[in-house]
């Protein structure tokens, strides 16, 4: 990945309590008195979650009706194999509207465990292969056991 032409502010993900809103989930990194900024592999990742996190017509008034997922949809939803169902297909969605992503080699979902405290827990193994769109170049992202909170009932 051309490393120059993609590059962000490094957004760092605070534990929340029951208390906070997710508007308080997200702080800059920052170094020496600056923004630190991602590039690469690290800049997809970073990416990917906020399209993930953010929900799907969220941005329209920002001219971007459809950047995020519909992941807040299975809020209150059971925890059984159809929301799983449901939340691929939201992750292939939310996915597909990355350029840089041209295949997804690996895609499992499952619940953490059966512990009752994290059941809303969802992880994610996902490889990807990515594309530099500047030189045609790709190479391969590994997210493994990417973690998504999604509030669904037991």
């Amino acid at each position: 990945m051309n490393s120059a032409h993609y590059a962000d502010l490094q957004l760092i993900q605070r534990q929340l309590d029951r208390t906070s809103n997710d508007r308080q989930g997200v702080e800059l990194g920052h170094s020496r008195g600056d923004v630190n900024l991602v590039s690469g592999k690290d800049n997809v990742a970073q990416a990917i979650m906020n399209r993930l996190l953010t929900r799907q017509g969220e941005l329209a008034n920002l001219g971007h009706p459809d950047y995020g997922s519909r992941l807040h949809h299975l809020i209150g939803e059971p925890q059984t194999p159809r929301t799983r169902a449901l939340a691929e297909l939201y992750v292939r969605e939310c996915l597909a509207q990355e350029s840089r992503i041209t295949e997804i080699t690996r895609f499992v979902i499952q619940p953490q465990n059966r512990d009752p405290a994290s059941r809303s827990i969802l992880n994610i193994d996902l490889h990807l292969t990515l594309v530099d769109n500047d030189t045609g170049s790709t190479e391969t992202l590994q997210l493994e056991t990417l973690q998504l909170l999604v509030p669904v009932a037991l």
